[in-house]
């Protein structure tokens, strides 16, 4: 295998898993946020048969992935694209996330849970945030080793 191509396991274990989670341990929250969107739409986009650089899939693969490999609570908070837009895309183009999220890490002191609404905003917990992703990329990779997702160069 050539060294710039890495198969969906390899990618999704080194950059999304053990990355972000590297981040995070290094106190680095905030900015993990903008990889574990981006990193929801790039799984999005091995659970679809279009191109890997197929135009305008970002919502679609965003939706798809949240509402296959994520626990429910985050299709309801995503309904009509609203965590893909306040989050995904606040985050990956403004580094400045929606007024209508609130974000938050374990070691601040809050009272609040992941995914909680406050006051019309929703708070983001950034290590249960994490922990969801990893879920999600371990269901991903049980796909493909079932082959039911084909393990793809990327």
């Amino acid at each position: 295998m050539k060294e710039n191509q890495k198969d969906v396991k390899s990618f999704v274990k080194k950059v999304i898993i053990a990355d972000i989670k590297k981040m995070q341990d290094n106190d680095l929250h905030y900015l993990s946020l903008v990889l574990i969107g981006q990193s929801i739409e790039t799984l999005g986009g091995f659970l679809d048969k279009k191109p890997f650089r197929a135009r305008a899939q970002s919502k679609n693969r965003f939706d798809k992935e949240i509402n296959i490999l994520f626990p429910a609570k985050y299709k309801i908070v995503n309904k009509g694209g609203w965590l893909f837009d306040k989050l995904r895309n606040h985050m990956a183009h403004m580094l400045i996330p929606s007024s209508y999220l609130l974000i938050y890490s374990k070691k601040e002191d809050t009272t609040y849970n992941h995914l909680q609404e406050v006051d019309k905003a929703i708070v983001i917990i950034a290590e249960e945030f994490y922990k969801d992703l990893a879920a999600a990329s371990n269901i991903l990779i049980d796909k493909i080793d079932k082959g039911l997702i084909k393990n793809r160069n990327i």
